[in-house]
């Protein structure tokens, strides 16, 4: 039993010393890491070279071509690539280093290079642009320490080694060039912004620039950077902090978490047929040399909790984690716009006119040349700081909540007209309700506004 246990355990030591003996003779680690680094690259491709790039494996394939600096897919051009990742591609195919091995009763199964290998094409021409044929890659397995893997190339019949790193990026699917984010949003140069969400009203804000042509525009709005078209009924400003707060930055931070198809025969399945949800975007690259739009679609949510999108105009459809989508979803336009009920710019306005109670008040703005304006109050000179502060209180009531559209006008309790050039602007003020009165500007009853706020404005320059 004894010289049994013995041999036993002679053969173990015998066979793990054989397994040793062929794991650095099939790996060789140190010397391949140096001299791999040392040999010339096996391509002698350089980067201008490089037209196209093919990858086959088990019956998937792809090829990348240039087109005007970046890589696409060839036909699917919509597809988005990580360009950086694509690039890299290529310079680890140009700078492809190796070492030959020798492998005593060679089976290119076993190194994963027989029909199973990944095959890389890439079709070249000179300088000069004459074709210099296609440089071939067969990728096989890797090794037993995950070091390296084994590589063929077409017309040699050497069996090579590279470096796992290497190996890897050789090793790339579509899905890992493929791009998750969307086209960047540069919230200072915005100049469009639409969302739809069902069930809701549309909000649809514009930049306000000196291409305007209304002078109402220019006479009521001229602080405010982004102006609403929908869904207010009136003129109305908004909040630019707000808005990148609450829309332009959640949009920023958007990325894409699943490819799902990128020729889908019917939305429907997705949701995408009837979205939920339109976002459009647009803006003024960080240079300002051009116009980026940015325009998604949102269909259904899916069991994880994530949401099909897609890009407008695009066929592709995607997933996204809901938690960027949350921010955006129920918002309420009357928080992003500016609360004032009406304000005329004091830089050009000539007079304006309040009655309340039978009572009429009037201030009056003159112009100099040198830039010092004066000031009237009911015909009496005032000083600039009285000035500043009844314009505040005519122009500081600031609206509460929106009104029904059916509301009806009740007694007229105050009137603010202001007078801009041969313009004018008349903002009323009806009974409502008995703590809040209904705001009409450019005759539409819109706004409620809070009692107490009115009641100071006459008390400040009625009574």
């Amino acid at each position: 039993m004894k010289k049994r246990k013995i041999a036993l355990m002679a053969l173990l030591l015998i066979s793990i010393a054989a397994l040793i003996f062929v794991y650095f003779w099939l790996e060789g680690d140190e010397p391949y890491n140096n001299i791999i680094d040392d040999n010339p690259p096996l391509s002698g491709l350089t980067l201008p070279d490089v037209e196209n790039i093919y990858v086959s494996y088990e019956g998937d394939s792809f090829m990348l071509v240039m087109q005007e600096g970046r890589w696409v897919v060839y036909g699917a051009e919509g597809i988005m690539l990580e360009n950086l990742m694509a690039g890299s591609l290529v310079t680890n195919i140009i700078n492809l280093r190796a070492e030959t091995i020798d492998i005593p009763e060679l089976n290119l199964a076993e190194l994963g290079l027989d029909e199973t290998r990944r095959t890389i094409i890439v079709n070249a021409t000179n300088t000069e642009g004459v074709p210099e044929g296609d440089f071939i890659i067969h990728l096989g397995g890797m090794t037993v320490t995950g070091e390296y893997f084994y590589l063929m190339i077409e017309g040699d019949s050497e069996i090579y080694l590279v470096s796992a790193n290497v190996g890897n990026f050789l090793n790339v699917s579509l899905t890992d060039l493929r791009s998750r984010r969307l086209p960047v949003i540069h919230t200072p140069g915005v100049q469009y912004v639409f969302i739809s969400e069902r069930d809701r009203p549309v909000i649809e804000l514009r930049m306000n620039d000196e291409a305007t042509n209304l002078d109402i525009w220019r006479d009521t709005l001229g602080f405010n950077m982004l102006i609403f078209e929908r869904p207010f009924r009136t003129p109305r400003g908004a909040y630019i902090s707000r808005i990148e707060e609450e829309i332009l930055i959640p949009i920023t931070y958007m990325r894409i978490k699943d490819f799902i198809d990128d020729a889908p025969a019917d939305y429907s399945i997705f949701g995408l047929d009837n979205p939920f949800m339109r976002i459009m975007v647009s803006c003024e690259t960080e240079d300002g040399l051009r116009i980026v739009d940015l325009g998604l679609e949102f269909g259904n949510f899916t069991e994880d909790g994530d949401v099909y999108f897609r890009l407008t105009n695009s066929p592709n459809v995607y997933t996204m984690s809901r938690e960027f989508l949350n921010p955006l979803i129920g918002l309420d336009a009357f928080e992003l716009a500016d609360k004032f009920v009406f304000i005329s710019d004091s830089q050009i306005t000539d007079r304006v006119e309040i009655t309340a109670g039978g009572r009429l008040a009037t201030i009056g703005i003159y112009r100099v040349e040198d830039g010092q304006d004066t000031y009237t109050f009911n015909g009496s000179a005032i000083s600039t700081e009285r000035f500043r502060e009844l314009y505040q209180h005519i122009s500081g009531i600031s609206a509460d909540y929106l009104l029904a559209d059916d509301v009806v006008r009740g007694e007229l309790a105050a009137s603010i007209t202001y007078f801009v050039g041969d313009r004018f602007y008349t903002v009323r003020y009806f009974e409502y309700t008995e703590g809040f009165l209904a705001a009409e500007v450019f005759g539409v009853l819109e706004f409620a506004v809070h009692r107490s706020s009115v009641d100071r404005m006459i008390r400040a320059v009625i009574e």
